[in-house]
């Protein structure tokens, strides 16, 4: 079992090798395995991707995560700037099908809200905002169902034309 020293050893040296944080902007303290990330860093990218760096420490049992995004004057945006930057974001990334994908953007928050058919079209849609600049925080709230079978399918769609079940009638070579 490691000591609270050598995870927070092992935890800086994991936060120096990731590329996207800066090691110096951030704080690490660790109390019974559990650390406490402090500081402030200008993106909320840089934010996500030390929480992440430090989930990959061995040893670590919770992170609390205290980090600020600041944003310089030159990279704030408003609401407007930043929900059509998300909109474009959605667009272009052939994962995401952003037609399915309702944006709300509040005091520099993104909110996505919407359902999408598979787990990796919500991932995705998330990391491209993450990365956004002018984004403080993000939540993402899309829901995934599956896509119904064509079998599935084809009998409601029977059923509603036809008002017969399609277990009464004689197979028929297109069923």
């Amino acid at each position: 079992m490691k000591t609270d020293i050598e995870i927070q050893e092992n935890v800086i040296e994991q936060l120096k090798w990731e590329p996207a944080v800066n090691a110096a902007e951030i704080g690490v303290a660790v109390t019974d395995g559990i650390v406490t990330l402090s500081g402030k860093v200008d993106s909320f990218y840089k934010k996500v991707m030390a929480e992440r760096a430090v989930r990959k420490v061995a040893g670590v049992k919770a992170v609390a995560e205290n980090i600020d995004v600041g944003l310089s004057p030159s990279d704030a945006k408003t609401d407007a700037e930043l929900a059509a930057a998300v909109l474009h974001a959605l667009r272009w990334d052939n994962a995401v099908p952003d037609e399915k994908i309702k944006v709300k953007v509040e005091n520099g928050v993104v909110t996505l809200d919407g359902t999408v058919y598979f787990q990796y079209q919500r991932a995705a849609a998330g990391n491209a905002v993450e990365k956004l600049k002018g984004c403080s925080a993000s939540t993402t709230t899309l829901a995934w169902t599956r896509r119904p079978c064509p079998r599935t399918l084809k009998r409601k769609l029977w059923r509603h034309f036809t008002g017969v079940p399609p277990s009464t009638l004689k197979r028929c070579r297109w069923r």
